[in-house]
């Protein structure tokens, strides 16, 4: 499998990560993109990360994943707060971290995940026309043991 892409546009989700797999026995999932942010409207806008990579087929031990984050905002007359979610982990890999925005107008691509199997990190938008994409999720990975009595 390969890195997943960024956005496919200004504005759009992170791509997943390519899948590997080990014949037609098993597959393990790329992690999923972050969530990317159009021009914002005239409140703050957050996007949860992706989830980490998942597995099937046959195997005897799978791993799981986190979800994404979700993302948060905090605004009031006197402070404006926007946090994207972070991308989901899982043993083998990280999701991408959060992107966090205080005061405005700003805004901020998601984050890459990391190792294998994590998801994107969202994308974060306070108050601006700007188009962010989200994080790419990483590949997913498979790990074949072989036992031999000698």
């Amino acid at each position: 499998g390969a890195l997943g892409a960024a956005g496919a546009n200004s504005g759009g989700s992170g791509g997943a990560g390519g899948n590997t797999t080990f014949g037609a026995i098993l597959t393990a999932n790329g992690g999923s993109g972050g969530a990317g942010t159009g021009s914002a409207p005239a409140a703050a806008a957050n996007l949860a990360g992706g989830a980490g990579g998942t597995a099937s087929g046959t195997g005897a031990f799978t791993l799981t994943r986190q979800s994404g984050g979700d993302g948060y905002v905090v605004s009031n007359a006197s402070v404006a707060l926007a946090i994207s979610g972070a991308g989901g982990s899982n043993p083998l890999g990280l999701g991408g971290a959060s992107r966090a925005l205080i005061g405005g107008p700003n805004a901020a691509a998601g984050k890459v995940g990391t190792g294998n199997g994590g998801g994107g990190g969202g994308a974060v938008n306070m108050n601006t026309t700007t188009s962010v994409v989200g994080g790419a999720g990483t590949v997913g990975t498979i790990i074949v043991v072989e036992f031999s009595q000698g």
